[in-house]
């Protein structure tokens, strides 16, 4: 009996995904072992940007800020300035010394890069899914293990190619919030779902 009741909830929760639910994207965020972890998505400054100058058709760029450190992945892609062409990493490169030096992309530049230009980047560890996103009750919230702020978002493990984790990300609303408990869903044995309570 209780699979079944386990099977009618996953059954409800996608129902209500579907009829309520809203797209949230996931970031898995990995690093490399070693006394340097490298992350990515990398941790980047604000004044991050394009570092000297790019050809028009060049296929290698320099990007450097006061911060920065991690790995950027093939198949991360960025956009530069106001340009809505975006342009894939063909390679892994490393941050060093705040810098992502002759990170190599296609296609070639439509436009002459200059020192200073704004980026934008599109990384491969995020994930758009379909997700329910709720309060949670007031009787739970004490201010410590439950914040009233906190969200709880629920989603099919079918929209995820990996296990979500504490380290990982969820941006929605326009904000960026921190899992707390990743929670599985399971049906013998299998997980079908993951609550995530998640914070700001």
């Amino acid at each position: 009996m209780s699979g079944l009741l386990e099977s009618e909830s996953v059954y409800d929760l996608a129902a209500m995904i579907g009829d309520q639910g809203m797209s949230v994207v996931t970031r898995n965020l990995t690093t490399v072992t070693g006394p340097q972890p490298y992350p990515n998505p990398p941790s980047l400054s604000a004044d991050f940007a394009v570092s000297g100058t790019a050809a028009l058709h060049a296929t290698s760029i320099t990007f450097a800020g006061s911060l920065v450190n991690g790995r950027l992945l093939a198949g991360d892609a960025f956009k530069l300035g106001t340009d809505p062409t975006l342009y894939t990493i063909g390679t892994l490169i490393q941050s060093s010394g705040n810098a992502f030096t002759g990170v190599s992309f296609s296609p070639g530049l439509v436009h002459a890069a200059t020192n200073g230009e704004s980026v934008a980047f599109t990384f491969s560890a995020d994930t758009t899914v379909p997700a329910l996103v709720t309060s949670f009750p007031s009787r739970l919230v004490n201010g410590t293990t439950i914040q009233a702020s906190d969200k709880q978002v629920r989603f099919l493990a079918s929209s995820l190619s990996y296990e979500p984790v504490v380290t990982d990300k969820i941006f929605m609303f326009g904000e960026v919030y921190s899992i707390v408990n990743p929670r599985p869903i399971q049906i013998q044995g299998v997980i079908w779902a993951w609550a995530c309570h998640v914070r700001k």
